[in-house]
């Protein structure tokens, strides 16, 4: 241990700084958490606060030389810097007004591109009230250095010092087109005074969740401009949307933002039906994608899901439900399940029966539809009261196909007049409270029972809310349990942002890649069989397509693996509903995400992975194209145009009048023939055709029997491009 008699305290704290970042080294020992190092044991345990100042000070020193005029191949030091920074200051330290502006000065030195290293929340609430000379100027030359950013967490720090360099009150200054129009309509109110100081106290609503005093105000404020018409305002306030007469992808300012978060904490006092589904309809709004950006409001989503948590009632839950099944972004979907945990316990129940009992229909069919990968035996009883006669679940129940088993004896059958059936429409007379009802999954049968199934389907119209009987299988080749993993979706070119979202919805956990230390697997873990599905993705070799935000536009399927407790497992191990779920997870990844599906892509970017285009837009058929083939060699003979259609190897023909045209099953691209020639088609969502596909979801189905109808009238066509396009001069 170093002797530190007779040594300044700024030369302790860079003694004890560099003996850390030697312990820490990646080079001689990895790069474990700096806590746990003895020297960061001593600097949290053993020195005193004026050291753990000093400490704090020299990694914010270690932060501007880390950081400003160059881009370190080393990302260790910069890291390390952050943790120590950000775990001292949670610490509360009683920094001394002259040094904590000196650390201030330090973070305008820093800068706007890294003002996601500094905590600057937590800085701020250390300064002095009221704040010092030094300390404002400090904050105006940090001001200063903010001020030219635009992203988001640069201007939030500016609008913070506005506020503080203003007074302890927050200036009630517009910071978008929401809270223009919120402080327009308070001015024509008859207690404007209460309504100012009402919205001053939403706007230090900061914290994740407010503390008990600042609810207690809140009440306060609340009879002051008397608590109905407040509530009133305050929906018709968040019914115009986040951003209103802007673009509904477009960011929420900071100010705004912190107005929004006021307002949507403030409906956590009243136990009212409107508040839940305000709530919700917001929340939908603020977790919506901009492409490049992040969500419209990722603050403001969360608060909306924190308040919903803590209502009473099956109604919020049931706006919960709704947003499981609508929000992409993995940390909102973690707070919404945490948020129905809470409900659940709360109810006295478990989540599985909440859900049961209070979910909407989206949601209850995603519930559903998980349940074909589980094996989850569901007493008869229970089966026909929280499915079968559910007044929501039940119209979705009644049209899939069930297991019933009883000791030795077992069945599939589905509802048909009131009954519940075997394939050739026999009832099943023997079932029983004692009997068992688990969700069927094709791959349990045989191929031909399969097809029978799906003929009854056909033959009683019956429309399916997701694939089931035309699902998917996929099984483990050979090749592939040799090599034990699968390459057949290798080498795919993929959109990076749709796909991630996509992870999302589908339960895979996946970070956007980019032009820094950003690489990682998509994992999806499979709990019943203790599985983990790696599906390899690699950044292009091109390096050139980038966001604006440094992010890869395109990303490059690889091989998939399976993995327990982190050891890699043969094919032949792995079960098989999780081999072709997982593995029709992939290829759903592809039919969605893939470069080959944008027809935009080849007059834009034909250059870049023109090859990979081509190929995939009149290749090989993907399962679910494969689904969809089979699906329309029953539907086209039923058309009124079916003289017109044919199916051919890959593809719908379609003979019009002005030409012939080869609609491809996969990328759903159209070719004119003769020759090959590409016809570029894109459909709004409002064209495709509510036809009786034998299940719901296949948007793709759809756009190719519109493109198909449309084409068998070519001479109706009246959009010149397309025209032109069909009868070049």
């Amino acid at each position: 241990m170093v002797d530190f008699r007779g040594v300044s305290t700024t030369e302790q704290a860079e003694a004890l700084y560099a003996s850390l970042r030697q312990e820490a080294d990646p080079d001689t020992r990895g790069f474990p958490d700096w806590r746990l190092l003895p020297t960061g044991q001593r600097i949290l345990n053993d020195c005193a606060p004026a050291l753990q100042v000093a400490v704090l000070e020299v990694a914010f020193g270690e932060l501007l030389r880390e950081t400003r005029g160059r881009h370190l191949v080393e990302h260790w030091p910069r890291l390390l810097a952050h943790d120590v920074i950000n775990t001292l200051v949670k610490l509360k330290l009683d920094l001394p007004p002259d040094r904590l502006a000196a650390i201030i000065e330090v973070c305008a030195a820093i800068g706007s591109d890294y003002a996601h290293w500094m905590p600057m929340a937590a800085l701020f609430r250390l300064a002095s009230r009221p704040l010092t000379l030094r300390e404002i100027a400090a904050l105006q030359r940090l001001r200063s250095a903010m001020a030219g950013s635009t992203y988001r967490g640069p201007r939030k720090i500016v609008d913070r010092i506005n506020d503080m360099l203003s007074g302890s009150q927050p200036r009630l200054l517009p910071g978008g087109t929401w809270s223009a129009r919120v402080l327009a309509d308070i001015a024509n109110e008859e207690r404007q005074d209460a309504w100012r100081e009402l919205v001053r106290h939403l706007l230090t609503a900061s914290d994740a969740t407010p503390p008990k005093k600042w609810e207690a105000q809140l009440l306060v404020h609340l009879d002051a401009v008397g608590r109905a018409h407040f509530l009133a305002r305050a929906i018709a306030w968040l019914d115009l949307g986040p951003m209103p007469g802007a673009p509904a992808t477009a960011p929420v300012p900071e100010r705004d933002a912190s107005y929004l978060k006021g307002f949507v904490w403030a409906l956590s006092a009243f136990d009212e039906p409107d508040v839940a589904r305000a709530l919700a309809d917001l929340a939908t709004h603020c977790l919506k994608k901009i492409p490049n950006h992040g969500a419209v409001s990722a603050r403001v989503g969360h608060a909306c899901i924190r308040v919903l948590a803590r209502l009473p009632g099956t109604g919020p839950v049931t706006q919960l439900g709704r947003l499981r099944l609508r929000v992409k972004y993995a940390v909102a979907r973690q707070l919404v399940d945490t948020a129905m945990r809470e409900a659940a316990a709360r109810a006295g129940i478990t989540p599985e029966e909440l859900e049961e009992i209070a979910g909407i229909l989206p949601a209850q069919q995603a519930r559903v539809e998980h349940l074909i990968e589980s094996d989850r035996q569901i007493p008869f009883e229970q089966w026909r009261q929280h499915y079968l006669d559910h007044p929501l679940v039940g119209e979705m129940s009644r049209r899939l196909i069930w297991m019933f088993s009883e000791d030795d004896r077992g069945a599939l059958g589905a509802l048909r007049a009131g009954r519940i059936v075997d394939v050739n429409d026999r009832p099943l007379e023997w079932l029983s409270p004692a009997t068992s009802v688990k969700l069927w999954h094709p791959l349990s049968s045989p191929h031909p029972l399969v097809l029978t199934w799906r003929t009854w389907l056909n033959r009683h119209g019956v429309v399916q809310p997701f694939k089931q009987a035309h699902r998917e299988v996929y099984t483990p080749t050979d090749a592939e349990r040799a090599e034990g993993g699968s390459n057949r979706f290798a080498n795919h070119v993929l959109q990076q942002h749709q796909f991630a979202a996509l992870c999302r919805e589908r339960g895979w956990r996946y970070m956007l890649q980019g032009d820094w230390d950003s690489a990682n697997t998509p994992i999806r873990t499979l709990g019943r069989w203790n599985l983990d599905v790696h599906l390899e993705v690699d950044a292009p070799a091109e390096r050139t397509r980038l966001s604006e935000s440094g992010v890869f536009r395109v990303v490059r399927t690889g091989q998939v693996r399976f993995y327990r407790d982190r050891v890699l497992l043969p094919l032949a191990d792995v079960p098989g509903v999780a081999f072709s779920e997982a593995m029709r997870d992939v290829d759903l990844f592809i039919a969605v995400c893939s470069i080959g599906n944008d027809p935009e892509w080849r007059g834009r970017n034909l250059a870049e992975h023109g090859d990979y285009w081509q190929r995939y837009s009149d290749g090989d058929l993907p399962e679910p194209a494969k689904t969809r083939r089979g699906v329309l060699e029953l539907l086209i003979p039923r058309l009124t145009l079916a003289d017109r259609l044919s199916l051919e190897d890959r593809f719908v023909v379609v003979r019009g009048d002005l030409a012939t045209y080869k609609i491809h099953l996969g990328s759903g691209h159209v070719q004119i023939e003769p020759g090959g020639r590409y016809l570029p088609i894109v459909l709004a969502p409002a064209r495709r055709r509510n036809a009786a596909f034998p299940f719901e979801g296949d948007d793709g189905l759809s756009d190719i029997l519109v493109k198909a109808l449309m084409l068998a009238e070519d001479r109706k066509i009246t959009d010149p491009v397309i025209v032109s396009l069909i009868r070049p001069s």
